[in-house]
């Protein structure tokens, strides 16, 4: 393996990095070339882990980048970061593609899945970008963040990737809701254009980022919940309520926290499992109140031992892991208990009717019968009829009474929570919670899912962002099915973060909302620019198209000896 570790060592990898290449791939020196070039055989290879800087330093320290390749962005195509987290800081020069140059790429059709496109990634503020994506397909969220009309200016690169100037007179707390409000209203039918870049609205709500060294999403949560509640309350005069949940300490004083934090310890074949295990140990808080909005952060494995991977349901119920529904649960596991035993009793009972020391009763008082009558032993047969009808009616008996057992066990299962509210619905003295569903799940900046409100109905949204080298070069969004995104979220290593965000069904519902006056007026400016830069764009393609043409009429004539001819006498000369 020494030789193997060296030659990966010369190609820019740590020894480390090199062994456990290697170790991962039996051996194999090109497959461990392929898993530190995030070319492995798993189906979604990670970005560079989240939050942690000390790993993401060293994932891949190339020392030579440009031998990277850089294979062609397709719906199919894994992602994997060349480069680790930067600071703030370290901004990088787009020398590739420019996203920006032709305005007729930005005209939108009844297609197009609205983007919102980061200049770089795997930088730590900058996760908030999909967070935010995710909370403008939320009702209540576009509720409270729309119920006031606040000065709109508009300039004509605010959808770029420049730095915008704001007016010396504009309030901060203005300028973020406004920030907010365009980012709504780009992905409502309003605006017409099919992407923009994401440093415009960052570097309006990023001024609590940009320097802040973040633990994990708890820590960004919390930062992103005090800018709404701060600037809604100074710009809105409304309170923003939706992330804070509540618990209850050891010593009985009331918390609170913005996410829930699932760590390998805790992992269980299923989300709502791993959850139990969790909020029901005697270590955790006692839960009292659950946000409308609840984000879960599904932390890397930090053991040496493996996890199971995670099934996640479209929807579950986190109010019932608050305190109020407690004791009906747990009489539920006892009544469960109880079932269990006795299922063991009646199926011992049934196996000693049916056989004795490997024998089977039946058969062996069926040849028994048979020996007697055909002896004449009236009385003995019909004493042995008599035990064997017995035998047969209660083992029938017994059968039944199974059925109806295991049937009740079933539905005694808690860690089915639909098992749960059937039993809520049977106690007048209890209400029934609020579904919460899957509607965001953030694997990186550049990587991520939304569920998209179109019309009343939901779809699913993947975004992939083509960053071979840190700086994003191309992107995709591509309709999905909330089978994919699980299947994403099972096959994703258990070395990456994953953060879940489920919403209460009451916030996701609501009348389609009208947007107010000045956002409407930008945005009907935003279109009339965009179709008079595409008209712009069109007519200087043709007049250079035009002069092309004349160009090359020109130099025949010249070079042929000929004089210049209309066109339907020069084609053939042209061809």
């Amino acid at each position: 393996m020494d030789s193997k570790i060296k030659q990966l060592a010369e190609m820019g990898f740590t020894h480390d990095q090199a062994e456990s290449a290697l170790k991962k791939a039996n051996n194999d020196l090109e497959q461990a070339i392929g898993y530190l070039f995030g070319d492995s055989e798993e189906k979604h290879p990670g970005e560079a882990q989240m939050f942690d800087e000390d790993y993401n330093r060293g994932t891949v320290a190339i020392s030579n980048p440009q031998d990277i390749p850089q294979l062609p962005l397709s719906e199919s195509q894994e992602y994997a970061y060349s480069s680790g987290w930067g600071s703030e800081s370290e901004q990088f020069d787009l020398n590739g593609p420019q996203l920006f140059e032709d305005p007729r790429v930005f005209l939108r059709s009844t297609e197009t899945i609205p983007a919102v496109v980061p200049k770089v990634g795997n930088t730590p503020g900058r996760f908030v970008i999909p967070l935010y994506v995710i909370l403008c397909q939320i009702h209540a969220f576009n509720e409270i963040l729309l119920s006031k009309d606040v000065v709109q200016e508009f300039s004509e690169s605010w959808f770029t990737d420049q730095q915008e100037e704001s007016p010396s007179n504009s309030d901060e707390g203005v300028s973020f809701i406004a920030a907010m409000q365009r980012l709504i209203g780009f992905f409502s039918t309003a605006s017409e254009r099919s992407f923009i870049s994401a440093e415009g609205f960052y570097n309006n709500v990023s001024e609590s980022f940009k320097a802040h060294e973040f633990e994990d999403w708890d820590d960004l949560l919390t930062i992103v919940g005090t800018d709404l509640a701060k600037n809604v309350k100074s710009v809105l005069d409304k309170e923003f309520d939706l992330l804070i949940s509540q618990a209850i300490d050891h010593e009985g004083e009331l918390k609170t926290f913005q996410s829930v934090n699932l760590e390998s310890d805790s992992r269980e074949p299923t989300l709502v499992e791993s959850l139990g295990k969790l909020l029901w140990s005697s270590e955790s808080y006692e839960i009292k109140s659950i946000a409308p909005i609840l984000g879960i952060q599904i932390s890397p494995n930090d053991s040496s031992g493996p996890v199971p991977s995670l099934s996640v349901g479209e929807s579950f119920y986190p109010a019932l892991f608050t305190s109020k529904y407690r004791s009906l649960i747990e009489e539920m596991d006892r009544k469960r208990l109880l079932s269990a035993k006795e299922r063991t009793t009646i199926t011992s009972r049934i196996m000693s009717l049916s056989s004795f020391e490997g024998k089977k009763i039946r058969s062996f008082l069926d040849k028994t019968k048979d020996y007697l009558d055909n002896i004449g032993e009236k009385e003995g047969h019909e004493d042995l009829s008599k035990l064997s009808d017995s035998i047969r009616n209660e083992s029938s008996q017994l059968n039944e009474a199974l059925k109806t057992i295991n049937n009740d066990y079933a539905k005694l299962d808690t860690t089915n929570q639909e098992n749960i509210i059937e039993e809520i619905k049977k106690d007048e003295g209890l209400d029934i919670p609020s579904k919460y569903h899957l509607v965001g799940v953030v694997f990186s900046d550049t990587r991520y899912a939304y569920r998209r409100r179109v019309n009343s109905d939901s779809e699913w949204v993947l975004f992939l962002a083509d960053a071979p080298h840190g700086a994003v070069l191309d992107f995709k969004t591509t309709n999905c099915t909330f089978g994919e995104v699980k299947s994403y979220i099972e096959d994703e290593p258990n070395d990456k973060f994953i953060f879940l965000v489920y919403v209460d069904e009451k916030a996701l519902q609501g009348e389609q909302l009208t947007l107010p006056p000045a956002l409407s007026s930008f945005f009907s400016k935003d279109n009339a620019f965009l179709h008079e830069q595409i008209e712009e764009s069109n007519h200087e393609n043709n007049d250079s198209v035009k002069s092309n043409e004349e160009s090359t009429e020109d130099v025949v004539g010249k070079d042929g000896g000929f004089e210049s001819k209309p066109d339907s006498v020069t084609d053939l000369i042209d061809i």
